[in-house]
Formats: structure tokens, C-alpha cells, sequence
């Protein structure tokens, strides 16, 4: 598989990023996650959850968006 990834603020975000890692892992296939941090766009940095906020450094804590994809990794 490739990269998957979604704008983090769409609705259904966190349902789309649980939903995908779970098929990939059921077929045992790789796959990598598409994540940055920027300073000026946050549309994909997961850490920072379904805020629509441009916040600081200082939110940088564990949201439904950032559980769902670790908890995809511990299972791979």
C-alpha cells in the first residue's frame, strides 16, 4: 500500500484514518501515514486532532485522531 492520510478536520477523519489501518492490517499489508507539522498549515497534522484552530505548539497532546493511528500501529 502507499501513504494514506485525510484532512484532519473533515468530517468522518477519525472514522476514515480507524477504518483504513484496520483493512490494511487485516491483509497484513505495509502502509505509512501521511503526516507534517507546519507553521502555516495544519491540515494534516494529526497531533493536533479535529480542531479547526491554527494553535500552538502547546496543544501537541493525545486526541481521537492521534489514539486511532497509534493504536493502528501497535497492531501492525
Amino acid at each position: 500500500m502507499g501513504e494514506v492520510g485525510v484532512f484532519r478536520i473533515n468530517d468522518g477523519a477519525e472514522a476514515y484514518l480507524r477504518d483504513i489501518t484496520q483493512l490494511l492490517n487485516s491483509k497484513k499489508w505495509h502502509w505509512a501515514f501521511y503526516s507534517f507539522r507546519e507553521d502555516t498549515w495544519a491540515g494534516m497534522d494529526y497531533e493536533l486532532g479535529t480542531s479547526r484552530k491554527m494553535p500552538g505548539s502547546e496543544v501537541y497532546k493525545p486526541n481521537s485522531l492521534s489514539k486511532s493511528l497509534k493504536a493502528a500501529l501497535r497492531e501492525q
